[in-house]
């Protein structure tokens, strides 16, 4: 059954960060299998149309993302970026069509605005980070209760993220479902070696590296967390590897985190690699002896399932690793969030044997390839589908 789904997507679709490059990957699996996929964003990613069925319309509008703090979003822009939506949602309305929200903010919002006007499903996707946002600004815990409430069908990346949403939901729990955001495994079947990859990169293949993946420098990625662990390890001449970037304004965050790195006397540790393309990811897996993330909340961190795939042990806080995504058992480490110490002695304890290490990584790539399937970008675009058909069944 071919549907017509509108996609109101993150605004930045260019932006590389996992839930972008998801939603990308998301819609070309849905055009792949038959669908037509009108996408509204801002900017657009690179790819093809999939014969015709992927059409993303660019659309003028003052926001970087659904969920944006720094800088902050005025309400007169909010309510540009809805109306932005909105009147190019209404626009593409036909017969069978499923309006689709990423974030439960100001996409859903204009979301459900043309559900109820056009008496059509709306699916309402969270990733986590919409739903904690609303203790720093009422403004998105109101738009994140509406469209909750409203929504045909609501879908949570994860358990923890299902467990937040479930009680903001005026239907029956039957109208929540679990579906994880999905990962392209295919970039990470063919790795580049070890060598190779430290070639690449420029970093002297005698080091030990610990690799932070982050689109951005959000607070609660906690990298201030890392920054203090890396003054911890035993071993001086370690080396932590940043990819990502400061999106905030005038790039204070960033200055910041090189204020702190000074303090803690690191700053020459640390190489601070920027945002990187996706498809050169794999290079800083393969340069890496561990994958950190430290984050605060229980968002989805895609960087945990590529580093396992590419066979890098993981070190996460219980914040992340207690996303559900996967077992705490099969990381190299969990630690609680904001403790820079015991982070600092997980990270040494690794890195001080590198067999363990290599053991540790091939468990995690031997867990994914047996259970990871359900992450696999086509087993997410398949979860999608029965969830539209249910949408469609039940109506608006």
């Amino acid at each position: 059954m071919s549907i017509r789904l509108i996609l109101l997507a993150t605004p930045d679709l260019a932006y590389p960060s996992g839930s972008t490059v998801f939603v990308a990957q998301f819609a070309a699996g849905l055009a792949r299998r038959g669908h037509e996929v009108h996408v509204l964003c801002r900017s657009v990613p690179e790819g093809d149309d999939q014969g015709g069925r992927l059409t993303y319309h660019s659309l003028e509008m003052p926001l970087n993302h659904p969920v944006q703090l720094d800088p902050p979003v005025s309400s007169r822009d909010l309510g540009r970026a809805i109306r932005a939506y909105a009147h190019a949602a209404s626009d593409l309305l036909a017969p069978r069509t499923i309006l689709h929200s990423m974030y439960a903010t100001a996409t859903a919002m204009a979301g459900a605005y043309v559900a109820r006007r056009a008496s059509i499903p709306h699916v309402v996707t969270t990733f986590g980070r919409d739903l904690g946002v609303g203790r720093t600004d009422e403004r998105y815990a109101a738009m994140v209760a509406k469209t909750l409430a409203s929504a045909t069908h609501v879908v949570a990346a994860n358990a923890v993220v299902a467990e937040q949403a479930a009680p903001m939901l005026r239907k029956n729990k039957s109208h929540l479902t679990q579906i994880p955001m999905g990962v392209d495994d295919s970039l990470f079947r063919d790795l580049p070696g070890f060598v190779e990859s430290r070639n690449r990169i420029g970093i002297d293949p005698s080091r030990s590296v610990v690799l932070v993946v982050q689109s951005a420098f959000n607070e609660d990625k906690r990298l201030e967390t890392v920054l203090e662990a890396l003054a911890e390890l035993d071993d001086p001449e370690a080396l932590l590897v940043v990819v990502g970037r400061d999106d905030s304004r005038g790039r204070h965050r960033e200055r910041s985190l090189r204020r702190l790195a000074a303090g803690h006397g690191v700053s020459d540790r640390i190489l601070w690699a920027g945002q990187q393309p996706h498809s050169q990811l794999p290079f800083y897996y393969g340069a890496a002896d561990v994958l950190v993330d430290a984050r605060a909340t229980s968002s989805f961190s895609s960087c945990i399932l590529e580093a396992m795939w590419a066979s890098v042990p993981v070190v996460a806080t219980a914040a992340s690793a207690g996303s559900g995504t996967v077992p705490p058992d099969v990381l190299a480490g969990v630690v609680p969030t904001d403790d820079a110490a015991r982070l600092g002695k997980a990270l040494s304890s690794i890195l001080h044997d590198k067999r363990r290490s290599r053991e540790l990584g091939r468990a995690g790539r031997q867990w994914i390839r047996v259970n990871g399937s359900a992450n696999s970008i086509g087993s997410v675009v398949e979860a999608y589908e029965k969830v539209y058909k249910r949408a469609l069944c039940s109506g608006a």
